[in-house]
């Protein structure tokens, strides 16, 4: 049996190569350029290498999620070139949202960090008094 020809290159999806979106990455260079007060940036560049840093990265994240886009100072740690970070983010924004659970949180109870129940940080608070 013959198989079937591969399909014409303007059949296939046109995703550019390695990277992700055309509008995420346009959204996440401008963005950088913004951040670091700078031109230029190309979708290979290293985000170190133009004068990204930690602080930066945060920013990046903050900015670029307020616009919609799901990323995450670990993202920017993780792929540096902008062609690798739309492609995360593309990637990410293809997942469904985590589930959270229907039931609404308990209020914090005062000291309820210091792991101690109720009557252990009675007690607690007694014996304080008891010094004073």
């Amino acid at each position: 049996a013959l198989l079937a020809p591969p399909a014409p290159p303007e059949a296939r999806p046109s995703r550019p190569p390695a990277g992700g979106s055309a509008h995420t990455e346009r959204a996440l260079t401008a963005l950088l350029e913004e951040l670091l007060e700078i031109t230029g940036v190309e979708r290979e560049d290293n985000f170190f290498a133009v004068g990204g840093d930690s602080i930066v990265a945060v920013q990046l994240a903050g900015r670029a999620t307020a616009q919609g886009l799901p990323l995450t100072p670990a993202m920017v740690f993780e792929h540096m070139s902008i062609a690798e970070l739309a492609a995360a983010v593309d990637a990410a924004a293809d997942q469904p949202a985590p589930e959270r659970d229907s039931a609404p949180e308990p209020p914090s109870a005062p000291m309820s960090a210091s792991g101690l129940d109720p009557a252990a940080l009675a007690e607690l608070t007694a014996s304080w008094l008891r010094e004073s």
